[in-house]
């Protein structure tokens, strides 16, 4: 998140140290200043992220930095504003100019042609510049600090053209925890729209008329919530349906199966490690000569143990290993640190983190976005294209996409 904030703040200051039109004399100098201390920052990123996982110093260190960063895009929404205002003001004298126009451009900024609007608007240059100093001095203790922990220095950012594939895998995560959620997925399956109704008791109602006296058989996927009290609000309305009925409910946790009531237990042992080498390779190695498999081979094998007999670890893993080619990108994913972290979630917890420091630093920043809403809602990604964050989405299409 840090190395994708501060990638747009160096963008945001190149496009300034370009513009013509300066706020006060030697502020180009402060802001020159700032584009270079992030510079400095950015070459670091990469390892501070990994290593703030396990290292509580580098965590503050990187949240002292992401203060500094949010407080530096204020200061330069000031500063492009201070300067469209400036420019207004300058085409408002022009002689050209008919009246109209111009008293359409003095109703965005009335006072600007009193003599105490003019002064306002000196201070507040000022004041700009005063800020941008002073952010300047906070992060001259942050560079002083990195050297501290001794952060390995970036490679450089490799650009990979990713080829389409249309090949989606689709997981339905009602996990419990949301009732409405889960009664109003039961009503849209059975009549194929989505309810319109909010309340959970009339949902629930409507649920029992629908499978009153009919044999359903209904899939509740990776459900967490170990509440008894939300699962016996349906397991009433279920049980109105005929006689040979079932449910089907997968789970990593057994107290769920005892809540439940469950029947029947199906315990998924782990996969072997050939079995997960299996599921690795045929992703990992996709599109790839026979060659090129032969050279990486030893590397994957070893990559493929770390996968714990995780099914999900293993498509994980070749999934962020697809697009790497050398040895070298290999190794550097066998060796990390992350594999040394505790247990979270049975291992599954590296892989995936694996592939969270892969993406792209605007997509780092998209995915905290994502994080805000809950599961099933409907983000409308323009406004990463607004924010910046992601200058590939055309503003042509609305685009749309369901977590």
């Amino acid at each position: 998140m840090a190395e994708a904030l501060v990638c747009v703040i160096i963008e945001q200051l190149a496009s300034i140290t370009t513009q013509e039109l300066k706020l006060v004399v030697g502020v180009d100098e402060q802001v020159q200043k700032l584009a270079t201390n992030f510079q400095i920052i950015q070459v670091v990123l990469n390892d501070a992220e990994k290593r703030q996982v396990k290292e509580k110093p580098v965590k503050l260190w990187l949240d002292k930095l992401k203060d500094v960063a949010y407080d530096v895009e204020d200061v330069l929404d000031e500063w492009n504003t201070a300067i469209f205002k400036s420019e207004i003001y300058k085409e408002a004298k022009f002689d050209n100019i008919t009246p109209a126009v111009r008293r359409k451009v003095w109703s965005i900024i009335p006072s600007t042609s009193s003599y105490l609007s003019q002064v306002k608007e000196l201070f507040s240059r000022h004041d700009i510049a005063h800020k941008i100093k002073e952010l300047n001095e906070k992060l001259d203790e942050i560079v002083r600090e990195k050297e501290i922990f001794g952060f390995e220095l970036a490679r450089g950012f490799e650009e990979v053209e990713r080829k389409k594939t249309t090949s989606f895998v689709n997981v339905s995560n009602i996990c419990g925890r949301d009732k409405d959620r889960v009664a109003k997925a039961i009503i849209q399956e059975v009549e194929g729209r989505s309810p319109t109704i909010t309340e959970l008791e009339t949902l629930l109602q409507n649920v029992h008329t629908l499978i009153k006296g009919k044999k359903f058989f209904l899939v509740l996927d990776d459900v967490w919530t170990e509440d008894y009290e939300i699962w016996e609000l349906f397991r009433l309305v279920l049980q109105t349906g005929a006689q040979g009925s079932r449910i089907l409910v997968t789970t990593r946790k057994r107290r769920v199966s005892e809540i439940m009531g469950s029947a029947y237990e199906i315990n998924l042992e782990a996969l072997c490690d050939e079995d997960c080498w299996l599921i690795f390779s045929k992703i990992a190695f996709l599109e790839k000569h026979l060659e090129h498999r032969k050279k990486l081979e030893d590397i994957g094998r070893e990559i493929a143990k770390k996968c714990k007999g995780l099914p999900l670890a293993a498509r994980t893993l070749g999934s962020l290993m697809r697009f790497k080619k050398s040895r070298e990108r290999w190794n550097n994913v066998l060796d990390s640190s992350l594999w040394e972290l505790e247990d979270v979630e049975k291992g599954l917890f590296a892989p995936l983190l694996l592939s969270y420091y892969e993406l792209p630093f605007t997509m780092k920043r998209c995915f905290s976005y994502c994080a805000v809403f809950p599961k099933d809602y409907v983000i409308i990604l323009m406004i990463w294209s607004n924010y910046g964050w992601h200058k590939d989405i055309s503003t042509q299409k609305k685009i749309w996409i369901w977590k």
